[in-house]
């Protein structure tokens, strides 16, 4: 009887063992996921990052050339003006 006592407490300390070792990888396992998700938000915010910086480059080209055009048409229309005016 003695045996049979030690030998199921024995296995009571190997599944509380065994117990304790597969929380730490739960836990691993969960820490793993949140570093996923995070680095997946990351990389979709990087993303989002490079394609504004990109519209906002296409944007002062774009407005670089309207201000070339609205010089341009101004310089055209002055000598315009002062024709029309005499």
């Amino acid at each position: 009887m003695q045996e049979y006592c030690k030998s199921i407490t024995s296995k009571i300390d190997s599944l509380n063992s065994i117990s304790s070792e597969l929380k730490s990888v739960k836990e691993m396992l969960e820490m793993r996921s949140s570093m996923d998700f995070m680095n997946f938000k990351y990389e979709l915010l990087n993303k989002d990052h490079e394609e504004t910086k990109q519209a906002m480059v296409d944007l002062q080209k774009e407005n670089n050339a309207l201000k070339g055009i609205l010089e341009t048409s101004m310089r055209e229309l002055i000598p315009l003006n002062r024709t029309h005016a005499l």
